[in-house]
């Protein structure tokens, strides 16, 4: 029986030695640090001080932050940390749980109190229901949700109610795998990878119908989002040191943009309802057992608007140990308007919010 539990919910302040808070200090170009907050020291917890963050997000109206950290080892819970943005230490929530974990991709929020976690549809301040063995889902409507799972030819696109009463399912041809979801359209982003060509496909769960499709070049995996009011998908192909990051109109199909420097791969995160992206750029190495060109360590994360292809800022990212002892660099959101950017990591989050030219020109 999978077990849920709601820890703590407190209206308490934290001591400083919790939360620091950062009104002035910027730490890389256009970025600045608003607060950091130990999850250890938020009353209730019993998240150990350097629990590993798996991953991070935002509600749709950015006021609420989703954590989900944990120590990552059988027999041990993680948990489903809830902050408000303005104030972290102004009732958050903790809610244990022994579902499975991963790195990324691991929520998905369809409104301001309703987020999917894996095997959970949790409705927050309200008992949650269980989806056993569903793993990564995606909200494409504010009420349905939706996974990918293997069937006898192809993939079945199998969608839930608020319930998690199973409501609707047709079958896909090919080994796609789901990415992302757009509530505003309506729609689900799968993959897959043919002979390392990458292929994109928009799905419409009502409609029980592919509707756009997408070839790209060489790519081992990509996991696309939507942005800009579902308006657009951004995703990147490439390997090795020739990493490109795509945006598309999903009306239309168009380009709207690409990078054309950096050697951008994934992960990357969108801007819910602005035409910004989070991307990462890596370096490079040469492998010689293989005989061929690999993507190295990750040097920035790159802040990157499509609309006008400017990079608005960038910074080196802290890494965390993972579950192996291996260094991780910190999961990372971007709000649903673009202005402010989460990282998560060895027990701690960080929020920072994106400064515009005008307001690092009157500060300096």
């Amino acid at each position: 029986m999978r077990k849920i539990t709601l820890l703590s919910r407190h209206s308490t302040r934290l001591c400083l030695a919790s939360i620091c808070m950062f009104h002035s200090q910027v730490f890389a170009a256009g970025i600045t640090e608003a607060w950091t907050l130990r999850i250890s020291d938020l009353p209730g917890s019993r998240i150990m001080k350097a629990a590993t963050v798996f991953d991070i997000a935002f509600s749709p109206n950015g006021q609420r932050l989703a954590v989900i950290a944990g120590a990552g080892r059988p027999g041990e819970s993680t948990y489903l940390v809830i902050l408000n943005t303005a104030n972290p230490a102004s009732e958050p929530q903790i809610i244990a749980d022994d579902g499975p974990v991963g790195y990324g991709h691991m929520l998905s929020w369809s409104s301001p109190t309703r987020i999917a976690i894996p095997e959970v549809f949790q409705k927050l301040g309200q008992p949650g229901c269980i989806l056993e063995r569903q793993i990564h889902l995606e909200f494409y409507d504010a009420n349905r949700l939706a996974e990918v799972k293997k069937a006898i030819i192809g993939r079945t696109i199998q969608s839930y109610d608020a319930s998690c009463e199973p409501v609707s399912a047709f079958d896909v041809p090919g080994h796609w795998s789901l990415s992302d979801g757009s509530c505003d359209h309506r729609l689900l982003a799968l993959t897959t990878t043919v002979a390392h060509q990458l292929q994109i496909a928009l799905v419409d769960p009502a409609a029980r119908k592919i509707t756009r499709q997408w070839q790209l070049g060489d790519a081992w995996s990509s996991w696309p989002r939507f942005a800009d009011s579902g308006n657009a998908i951004c995703a990147t192909d490439g390997v090795g040191k020739s990493g490109v990051a795509h945006c598309w109109e999903v009306d239309s199909g168009r380009e709207i943009a690409k990078t054309t420097s950096g050697n951008m791969q994934d992960p990357l995160q969108t801007a819910l309802y602005a035409k910004r992206a989070i991307l990462s750029d890596y370096g490079w190495k040469f492998d010689f057992e293989r005989w061929e060109i690999e993507a190295g360590s990750l040097r920035r994360r790159v802040l990157w608007d499509f609309g006008t292809g400017e990079e608005l800022a960038s910074w080196s990212p802290k890494r965390q140990l993972d579950t192996l002892g291996a260094k991780q660099p910190y999961t990372f959101a971007l709000s649903p308007d673009g202005k402010m950017v989460a990282e998560g990591g060895s027990g701690e989050v960080t929020l920072s919010k994106v400064e515009s030219r005008q307001d690092s020109v009157k500060r300096h």
